[in-house]
């Protein structure tokens, strides 16, 4: 079910400049996915950006509530739904 109540604010600005300076393609390349997550290691970095100046100082356990009335795939990426970028996708996104 699509959510059509979703906010953007400002983070459409902090995805925009995260995009243009190419963060999650990089880090993506030196960081290949090796987990099961949906999410790449670029893309959580992204979400975990977009938390940190998104003005509220979640713990990386609400970081579920926190995206959950983001429009998360069109700032994050295709695909990337809020209950993928959980407590487990960040906790474990860069161990090998």
């Amino acid at each position: 079910m699509v959510n059509s109540n979703v906010t953007i604010a400002h983070l459409g600005i902090v995805a925009g400049m995260i995009d243009s300076l190419g963060i999650p393609e990089y880090i993506d390349k030196e960081i290949p996915k090796r987990r099961h997550h949906a999410v790449t290691h670029g893309e959580v970095t992204k979400a975990l950006l977009m938390n940190g100046l998104g003005y509220n100082k979640r713990r990386l356990f609400l970081m579920l509530e926190y995206f959950e009335d983001i429009a998360t795939e069109r700032l994050i990426g295709p695909g990337i739904q809020p209950d993928q970028l959980n407590q487990y996708l960040f906790g474990n996104a860069w161990m090998p």
